[in-house]
């Protein structure tokens, strides 16, 4: 209901959306035998169901624009085998669901790609110990965490039409880890 309310809000204002980024996420630091079935099921509503009703809630909309795109953030948990793996298998879920959006708007010519973050100055980083932060630099070769920011300016390229020939890519901004 609240993806259809802020459609119907953006097409009462402008009648399109040029671009929309899925940016919803929260982290579970366990393994397979700690992670109940409602933390599972809760990390996959928010990390990949939210992608999906953003892109589907929004599609019609999207199609109103003269080249509309959709950024869809991951992780890097989203492309390597990741020791959390409820966190991992949602952001590969994030990855998939990227690829098949971006073959079936094509026609409508929506682009969807996504983003692949590594460590990033942020709360839900920051949500575990130091130990954690400081032990993960260790496989960073550039040796620290990127900043928002540093995201964004992906993001807003991918929403540009700098990008315009861009549809089912996988940008990894990871400062080497991956």
């Amino acid at each position: 209901e609240a993806w259809q309310d802020a459609v119907n809000r953006i097409d009462a204002e402008s009648g399109k959306l040029d671009g929309l980024v899925n940016n919803a996420g929260r982290s579970l630091r366990k393994s397979f035998q700690e992670t109940s079935i409602d933390e599972w099921q809760n990390l996959m509503d928010v990390n990949i169901d939210s992608v999906l009703y953003g892109m589907k809630y929004c599609y019609e909309i999207l199609t109103k624009s003269l080249d509309p795109a959709i950024v869809n953030v991951s992780s890097i948990a989203g492309m390597l085998g990741y020791f959390a793996p409820a966190y991992g298998t949602s952001k590969w879920g994030v990855r998939g669901l990227s690829k098949s959006a971006a073959l079936q708007y094509a026609d409508s010519g929506i682009r969807v790609n996504s983003i692949h973050p590594g460590l990033v100055d942020s709360a839900l980083l920051n949500s575990g110990t130091q130990e954690f932060v400081e032990e993960s630099l260790k496989a960073v070769p550039l040796n620290r965490v990127a900043q928002p920011d540093e995201i964004a300016q992906v993001v807003a390229f991918l929403l540009d039409t700098a990008s315009s020939y861009i549809t089912g890519a996988e940008i990894v901004v990871d400062g080497g880890l991956t």
